[in-house]
């Protein structure tokens, strides 16, 4: 799979997250393969709480998400993307 990261992709991955549980495969940034469960829906995730008060300046090819696995928010780049997995309505 090769998506490039730009508004429309960034926001149709989100857009997913918020709806489904999702299983992502990607390249961390080591090299290593990673597989995550993960997902952007309210009454899984626990709401984000920011640590400082420094503004992030928004990169498309990241995408945030709350790993469910884990049950820590962690994030992954579009751009590293091997596999999306979710199933509609679920």
């Amino acid at each position: 799979m090769s998506l490039t990261a730009d508004k429309t992709t960034h926001d149709w991955l989100i857009g997913v997250l918020k709806t489904n549980k999702v299983q992502v495969i990607f390249t961390k940034s080591d090299g290593t393969e990673r597989t995550m469960n993960c997902t952007l829906r309210e009454d899984i995730a626990v709401p984000y709480e920011k640590k400082t008060e420094k503004v992030k300046v928004q990169n498309l090819d990241i995408v945030p998400c709350w790993d469910i696995d884990k049950g820590e928010w962690r994030s992954f780049k579009i751009s590293s993307l091997i596999y999306v997995n979710f199933s509609l309505g679920e």
